[in-house]
């Protein structure tokens, strides 16, 4: 996309300079990263500064959305943490995939939507779907938000959500056509998308997971990790190798701490929504929902392929949930300082970088 050089033999070597050749996926997320290497160069910084990035909005959105929703800055200061300790989001802080950017995009909106500021949250819904279609569901989940939300008539829900859903598909439908006719040679956005859902579709496996897929329901198990880069030395006794062990391991997976408590979380959330309208717990359940249960449906109808780290989207809000459920009226503290400790302990033990920790 930037024009550079590209080794014989490396990946889109033969593509043509200046256009995107990954049209899986929308070119806006790719076109952050080349901005960026553009500034800083083919080099670490380049490549992963927007993850950076986006991985500290994503924190700071949580932050935000629960002191949106009206509860008390403590209990926003926990969920952040609890985001901030998981193993798949500081993961995908650091390597540049398109993943995290989408979901810092999507955090921002569901902000913006808790603020009533929805023809915002439309805009920056729309800018994650030019990021990564999956997209798609979080501004579904912030839909059903605009049109669940009390009002004095059934017009003014209609109206607020039209005020989300028309500069969002404005956004994304222009925003496409606009990246498509710079950087593809798609002569539409709809060819476009026409070509993204059908690649997307043909990823199936009528025969189960293989390798590193996973079905939506072992992501709520945390099974199925992905290694993505792992560099390990050997241990020698005597000259002979008696065990080899990992100096840097990234894996796809979640914190072991969060994954464990997401459901009863997602369940008091529901509980809470339905009897205090409590509308925090009302976005952890349409988010968990909405990006949770396509996958499923998607899964079990075309057999589509799926992996652990289509569940990304899912941590803030797993984070939220805990924290309401943990700051139940009548919960004993310990119950947060023994999941805060489990937390810990899980980022621990999944950190990338095994030798600071004498392993």
């Amino acid at each position: 996309m930037l024009g550079w050089p590209v080794p014989a033999g490396a990946p889109y070597a033969d593509a043509l300079p200046g256009i995107d050749p990954n049209l899986e996926n929308p070119p806006l997320g790719k076109v952050i990263i080349a901005g960026s290497m553009r500034v800083f160069g083919d080099t670490p910084t380049g490549w992963r500064l927007p993850a950076v990035v986006a991985g500290v909005v994503v924190v700071a959105a949580v932050y935000l959305l629960v002191r949106a929703a009206g509860r008390e800055p403590e209990l926003g200061v926990y969920a952040a943490a609890a985001t901030a300790l998981d193993n798949l989001l500081f993961v995908h802080s650091r390597i540049a995939t398109l993943d995290v950017l989408f979901v810092a995009a999507l955090m921002i909106g569901a902000v913006l939507a808790l603020r009533s500021h929805w023809c915002w949250a439309g805009v920056a819904c729309g800018v994650a779907a030019n990021i990564k279609l999956p997209a798609t569901f979080g501004l579904a989940a912030l839909l059903l938000m605009a049109l669940c939300q009390p009002a004095a008539t059934r017009a003014a829900r209609l109206g607020r959500a039209v005020a989300f859903a028309a500069p969002a598909l404005v956004v994304w439908v222009g925003g496409l056509w606009l990246l498509d006719a710079v950087f593809t040679t798609f002569d539409s956005p709809f060819a476009h998308l026409r070509h993204m859902l059908s690649y997307g579709l043909d990823l199936s496996r009528a025969g189960g997971p293989a390798n590193s897929e996973s079905d939506p329901w072992q992501w709520l198990s945390n099974e199925t990790q992905i290694s993505y880069f792992r560099v390990d030395t050997d241990v020698s006794i005597g000259g002979q190798v008696v065990t080899t062990q990992p100096l840097v391991w990234f894996r796809g997976a979640m914190n072991p701490a969060l994954v464990g408590l997401a459901l009863p979380g997602v369940a008091y959330a529901g509980w809470r929504w339905r009897r205090w309208n409590d509308w925090l717990a009302c976005w952890v359940v349409l988010w968990v929902s909405a990006l949770f249960l396509p996958f499923l449906v998607l899964r079990l109808v075309a057999h589509r392929i799926s992996y652990l780290f289509y569940a990304l989207p899912l941590v803030p809000s797993f984070a939220v949930a805990s924290a309401l459920l943990l700051w139940h009226e009548g919960l004993p503290r310990i119950c947060r300082w023994g999941f805060t400790m489990s937390l810990v302990l899980g980022f621990v033990a999944y950190f990338p970088f095994r030798s600071m920790f004498g392993t």
